[in-house]
């Protein structure tokens, strides 16, 4: 009965999110209200299912209308969700429990024990990537450049790649509780072409992927 009630006080305190965001967005226009009230009830309902990255990216569209210490709160728990605890830390400062409706206070303390749990439980990686607009992939997580992401322990696949540089794949090892800094340096793909032909170039159109390119003889 206790996790019963427990969950009812939750939804309730949720509930009263969307009447605040409309207490708090100053200027905005009726329909930037609705279409930020349905930017956050769809995070929400991501976020409940599973769907960490697309509720971040609902969060973010809230955001581009309006700033609320209840959006910050679920963006932080979505940011830990997704290994970010850097950027979830940075959130949770930024919240005042006094700014809260009184339902979600606990919510604050509880995420706030969480985050420092994970902390603990998950290896900290540190990745400094060259170039710096470099794809990097650890499973589903997609980012460019370098970046922090808190794994838990075991061994990682990261591939780094980039345009006209030679892409790199390895495993990394993570320990919980542990720093751990890689640094990726792509070499450059470029490759020499020996062409040989009878009579010389001096009249021959030599093309590299569409474009004419000069040889020197």
């Amino acid at each position: 009965m206790q996790n019963v009630n427990h969950r009812h006080s939750r939804a309730a305190a949720l509930a009263t999110v969307v009447v605040s965001l409309c207490l708090c967005v100053g200027p905005a226009v009726a329909a930037d209200i609705e279409d930020a009230k349905a930017a956050f009830s769809k995070a929400r309902e991501q976020a409940r299912n599973g769907d960490f990255r697309g509720a971040l990216t609902s969060i973010e569209s809230t955001e581009l209308i309006m700033k609320h210490p209840t959006v910050s709160l679920l963006k932080a728990r979505v940011l830990r969700k997704l290994g970010r605890l850097d950027r979830a830390q940075v959130e949770l400062d930024g919240v005042r429990s006094a700014e809260l409706p009184r339902g979600l206070r606990s919510i604050l303390r509880q995420e706030k024990n969480k985050l420092a749990a994970a902390h603990r439980k998950f290896g900290h990686l540190v990745l400094a990537i060259e170039p710096v607009d470099a794809s990097v992939s650890i499973a589903e997580d997609r980012f460019r450049g370098s970046a922090q992401r808190w794994l838990s322990p075991g061994r990682h696949r990261v591939e780094v790649v980039a345009k006209g540089h030679v892409p790199t794949v390895r495993e990394v090892s993570v320990e919980a509780g542990v720093r751990r800094k890689w640094t990726v340096r792509l070499r450059t793909s470029g490759a020499r072409i020996r062409l040989m032909v009878p009579g010389g170039l001096k009249s021959v159109d030599v093309l590299v992927d569409e474009k004419r390119v000069t040889i020197d003889e």
